[in-house]
């Protein structure tokens, strides 16, 4: 049962706990895809992704070659920021963000960043070797090796627009180049290739690097947010959902607790992570995550019920542009819920919506074809808009339900004016709100459906 304090804009509480749209389902628990056809459905978005020329959004670190050509890394850099894009940005005014304090950038800093980041691309002539690495703690990953975050506007929350993505401790990558900003290396990770601060990362052999990704020891995490317990000296590791966590044996916990003259906590899973700071020449540490947290040995099964639960465990939660904050885009929400089941989506928005290998169909002009379309797809189907994802629930009453990381809506008032309700979150809405920038409800923007739900599109 819903709290009654819960804060909605909703008029019926009830729409914010998950057991009331799991009731309504005919077959929650039927099985939508199975293990089988959860492999075939990510070996063939691969495929695509891999004929759209889109490896570095999609990467098998199993075909990695020692070396790339001087011309490939540089389109690889041109990838995640185009040099015209970067120069168009010095027009913008810019605010960066020193800690907690949000000031107006100088342009003079980005207008010498960017002709030494031109000088450095200039200067590429020879192939580059590439290395083997794991992160080591939460990291954003961004496409330019700048050290400020950038915004276009100071409100809250601050969205750096060269952030593309967070990787979590223990991630695996491949290391680049370092940049002429020596703090910075370009890497590949799985979903994403750009920079990463090199205190975040340490290079491994190409065996130690199999070894760990490869580990049959694991759990994977299904709340939204867990941290280890804190270690003296060394302090704690944050994950996220879907993230799949390495196994430490009897063995190597006791080592490392005897060298860190202490005792491992009772009660809690033994997490393998790579250390930066190395401790008596370990690679790795082990810390605590409770058990009372939410983990699993396999994937979730692939259901309506497990959908639901899933997705309102991120609900009130603020909105993170490219994982920063410790929070979740759009996204990165979606693809998040959908690692808990071992289907591996792309990134992206325009990808997610593009690549995936299930039926997807376009929405017609006009509204009422629209609601035809909603009323063929299934909780936990994929709609899209314009740079935005969401998930679909269903429809109750006279409405179409979704929820989704957004900025907010707006609601038409009785006088026709407009009532905004700015949210940066996690929340549930009908379709019939009205988009915050524009005079057009979500209904009237949606540009496709993926009926992921309804199983691997074999066409």
């Amino acid at each position: 049962m819903v709290n009654e304090f819960i804060c909605t804009h909703l008029k019926d509480k009830r729409l914010y706990d998950p057991d009331f749209w799991i009731d309504r389902l005919d077959n929650p628990d039927e099985i939508l895809m199975d293990e089988y056809e959860i492999k075939l459905f990510n070996h063939l978005l691969y495929k695509k992704m891999v004929e759209s020329h889109l490896e570095n959004y999609y990467y098998d670190f199993s075909n990695t070659k020692n070396e790339i050509t001087a011309n490939n890394f540089i389109n690889e850099i041109e990838k995640v920021m185009p040099l015209e894009d970067l120069e168009k940005l010095i027009e913008e005014k810019l605010f960066f963000k020193d800690g907690e304090k949000i000031r107006p950038l100088n342009k003079d800093k980005l207008r010498e960043f960017l002709s030494k980041f031109r000088d450095f691309k200039k200067g590429i002539s020879e192939d580059i070797p590439i290395s083997f690495g794991l992160v080591t703690d939460r990291s954003g990953l961004k496409s330019v090796p700048f050290r400020y975050p950038l915004g276009i506007t100071p409100n809250y929350p601050f969205h750096d627009i060269t952030r593309l993505t967070t990787l979590s401790p223990g991630e695996p990558i491949l290391i680049y180049r370092r940049s002429f900003e020596v703090n910075w290396y370009f890497v590949q990770s799985s979903f994403y290739s750009g920079w990463i601060n090199r205190k975040n990362l340490i290079e491994v052999s190409k065996k130690e690097f199999f070894y760990y990704n490869k580990s049959a020891r694991t759990l994977i995490l299904m709340e939204s947010k867990v941290c280890t317990e804190e270690l003296p000296t060394i302090g704690k590791f944050h994950f996220q959902m879907g993230d799949k966590l390495v196994l430490a044996n009897e063995d190597e916990t006791n080592r490392f607790y005897f060298e860190m003259n202490t005792l491992f906590p009772e009660g809690c899973y033994p997490i393998k992570i790579p250390l930066k700071n190395r401790l008596d020449n370990e690679t790795y540490g082990i810390f605590p995550i409770s058990s009372a947290k939410e983990v699993k040995t396999s994937f979730l099964d692939f259901n309506q019920r497990n959908l639901i639960k899933q997705a309102f465990k991120m609900v009130g939660e603020r909105y993170g542009w490219g994982g920063s904050d410790y929070n979740k885009d759009c996204s990165r929400f979606i693809m998040d819920i959908f690692k808990c089941f071992g289907i591996y989506l792309p990134r992206d928005t325009k990808y997610q919506e593009i690549m995936t290998p299930a039926e997807r169909t376009s929405f017609p002009q006009q509204t009422e074809e629209r609601k035809i379309i909603l009323d063929g797809l299934k909780t936990g189907d994929i709609i899209f808009m314009k740079g935005h994802v969401m998930m679909y629930l269903g429809k109750f009453g006279n409405e179409y339900y979704v929820i989704h990381q957004g900025a907010g809506f707006k609601q038409k008032k009785s006088n026709g004016d407009f009532e905004s309700f700015d949210i940066h979150g996690t929340f549930i809405m009908p379709l019939s709100a009205y988009t915050l920038g524009t005079r057009t409800t979500y209904l009237d923007s949606l540009s496709s459906a993926v009926k992921i739900t309804q199983g691997l599109n074999k066409i």
